[in-house]
């Protein structure tokens, strides 16, 4: 109980901020509290605050996205951020390169926040577990300039990062994923599979190498996303031999379910007379456009 009445005084002092100034230092100096596993209440945020278009959006996205309470649902508010269409392709763009620049990005604050002293806001291990609090170090030094706050960015939002950058900037792939391979071993597989999401923008090419490296990644599923985009370019049957070989059990069920819905819709279709249609791959499978 008292931890709901704490969330609930959280919540209104985030949607009660009168300008996203007022939000961003809510969200930045405010208790840290438990992670959510869903991101309505961060999106009812970004509508209050944003839908109108107000100004600030950008760094209202970053610190939202970024913010503990939301470390569990990061992949579906990015994804509702980008499709309020309060952001321009630029704002997009902007926000994407913004997260592809580390596992922890760094968020300046406005110069109205500094005395003149700089100060680096540090946030503690955002990698706990959800019962965890938010935890922060500050170190001063002597030379004047703004307040940083030090955000961690998980694996989803590389992922998005990497396949709206892609998406919209296809033949500066290649940029991409020279940023991807500076990050850690799970950003950089994030940032991997959200090139293989929207492999189809790419080149010949560019899509058969980096199809090549997904399928040969150490984490199964990036292989799984690759062996979806395998599926659509090679076909379901070549997928399934495949994936059948793979040493991850659950891509070899995932090949036995694609084997079996084949099977199924053969069946059918001689049973009517009708021609066969090959089935959708990621059929019997999750969404996995954020899946890492």
């Amino acid at each position: 109980m008292e931890d709901g009445l704490s969330a609930l005084g959280d919540f209104a002092a985030l949607f009660g901020a009168e300008s996203p100034n007022d939000l961003w230092l809510a969200l930045t100096l405010g208790a840290g509290l438990r992670s959510v596993a869903n991101s309505f209440d961060a999106e009812m945020l970004w509508r209050h605050h944003h839908g109108d278009g107000q100004p600030g959006a950008g760094d209202t996205a970053l610190l939202l996205c970024t913010d503990m309470r939301w470390r569990r649902a990061a992949a579906g508010l990015i994804a509702a951020i980008a499709g309020s269409g309060v952001l321009d392709e630029a704002g997009l763009t902007e926000l994407a390169t913004r997260f592809l620049e580390g596992t922890t990005i760094i968020w300046t604050a406005p110069l109205s926040w500094s005395d003149g002293e700089w100060v680096t806001i540090q946030l503690g291990d955002q990698t706990a577990e959800d019962t965890a609090e938010d935890t922060a170090e500050i170190s001063g030094d002597d030379a004047g300039g703004p307040l940083n706050f030090v955000r961690r960015v998980p694996p989803p939002l590389h992922r998005w990062a990497a396949a709206q950058l892609v998406r919209l900037h296809p033949g500066e792939w290649a940029d991409v994923w020279e940023c991807a391979q500076r990050l850690d071993a799970a950003g950089t597989g994030a940032a991997l599979a959200g090139m293989l999401d929207v492999l189809g923008a790419l080149s010949e090419p560019a899509a058969s190498g980096l199809l090549a490296i997904g399928l040969g990644w150490p984490r199964g599923s990036v292989r799984r996303t690759a062996l979806e985009r395998f599926a659509e370019r090679e076909g379901p049957d070549a997928a399934c031999r495949l994936a059948a070989r793979d040493p991850d059990a659950k891509i070899r069920e995932w090949a036995e379910k694609l084997a079996r819905s084949r099977s199924a819709v053969g069946s059918t279709s001689t049973s009517t007379g009708a021609s066969p249609q090959p089935p959708d791959p990621t059929a019997d499978s999750h969404p996995t456009l954020f899946e890492v």
